[in-house]
C-alpha cells in the first residue's frame, strides 16, 4: 500500500542523504510516522464512534444515537485528514486518504445538514462510495510487494475490511431508497470499517515505531 520508490532508494544508498534539486536536504519526501499513527488511532476511535451509532442491539434515545455518529463522522474526517497530510510523498496512500477524507466529510454533512431523510441516506450513501473509491486507490494503486512484511499483510487485510464496510454502508443504503431495511447491512459496514481501522493502528510500523 505504501509507495516504495523513495524506500528502494534509501535501502540502495542508505548513507546518502536526500537532496532537492538545489542540492539542500530534501524532507519533503519523508512521512511524519508519529502524525500517521496519530490519524490513524483517531479514525480508528470515530469508526468506534460510528458503529455504537449504526447498532440496533443498543437502547440508545435518537439524539445521543445521532451525536454518536456525528462525533464518529468528524473523528474520521480528522483522522483522514492527518494520515493524508503525514505522507510525505504524493502517491496513492496520500491521495487515497484525502479521498476518503472527503467521503468522510460527506458523510457528516449527511448528520448534519438540513435535509430530508431521503437527501441524507443519499447523501450517506454518496460518502460510503467515495471512502470506498479513496481506500480501493490506496490499495489497489501501487504494485504488491514481492516480499510483503507483516504490516503491510495486515495492512492489506485491514483495507480490504474497511472496504467491505464502505460495501455494506452502500447496500444498506440502496436498501432503503428502495423501501428495505437496510440497517443491519448498515450496521455490519460500520463494524467492519471499525475492526479494520483498530488493525491498522495496532500493527502500523512506520519507521521502525518512529525512530
Amino acid at each position: 500500500m505504501f509507495d516504495r520508490l523513495r524506500e528502494d532508494k534509501k535501502r540502495r544508498y542508505p548513507n546518502q542523504p536526500l537532496r532537492n534539486e538545489n542540492g539542500d536536504l530534501d524532507t519533503e519526501g519523508e512521512d511524519n510516522h508519529s502524525l500517521i499513527f496519530f490519524g490513524l488511532w483517531v479514525t480508528a476511535v470515530g469508526t468506534i464512534f460510528n458503529a455504537i451509532a449504526a447498532t440496533t442491539r443498543t437502547d440508545l434515545e435518537d439524539a445521543l444515537r445521532s451525536n454518536f455518529s456525528i462525533y464518529g463522522n468528524t473523528l474520521e474526517t480528522a483522522g483522514n485528514a492527518l494520515v493524508a497530510e503525514g505522507f510525505g510523498t504524493y502517491g496513492p496512500d496520500k491521495y487515497g486518504s484525502y479521498i476518503i477524507t472527503i467521503g468522510s466529510l460527506t458523510a457528516l454533512y449527511a448528520d448534519i445538514g438540513n435535509l430530508t431523510d431521503e437527501e441524507v441516506i443519499r447523501t450517506a450513501l454518496r460518502g460510503a462510495l467515495i471512502e470506498g473509491l479513496g481506500t480501493s486507490y490506496a490499495l489497489f494503486g501501487v504494485e504488491p510487494p514481492e516480499d510483503p512484511t507483516d504490516f503491510e499483510i495486515y495492512t492489506i487485510y485491514s483495507a480490504l475490511l474497511q472496504l467491505f464496510g464502505n460495501g455494506f454502508e452502500a447496500v444498506g443504503g440502496i436498501t432503503e431508497l428502495q423501501g428495505g431495511d437496510g440497517e443491519p447491512l448498515y450496521e455490519i459496514g460500520t463494524i467492519l470499517q471499525a475492526i479494520g481501522a483498530i488493525l491498522t493502528g495496532l500493527f502500523y510500523e512506520g519507521g521502525n515505531r518512529f525512530n
